[in-house]
């Protein structure tokens, strides 16, 4: 199993939000450096995405899926094509 990239570069901004959301407004300059910590970890994640696409292929790269629901057989899948790879 490898290490779920695609997942990381998505959810790393959103948990970088609740933590600067939760640092007490008189310690704002902690703020700015935690919201700056995390902006570039989402940087040096995206860039490992960019990197590691291969172009000019025709099916999803960089794919994870796992089952989620499985009684109901929801299964939580992600990929990237060469359009996603650019934004």
């Amino acid at each position: 199993m490898s290490f779920p990239l695609l997942t990381a570069t998505a959810a790393l901004p959103a948990i970088g939000a609740i933590a600067t959301a939760a640092v007490p407004a008189a310690r704002r300059t902690a703020a700015k450096w935690l919201a700056l910590l995390f902006s570039l970890g989402t940087l040096v994640l995206a860039a490992v995405v960019f990197l590691r696409f291969e172009p000019g292929g025709d099916r999803y790269q960089l794919t994870e899926s796992r089952a989620w629901i499985a009684d109901f057989g929801v299964r939580y899948e992600l990929g990237v094509d060469g359009i996603g790879v650019a934004l």
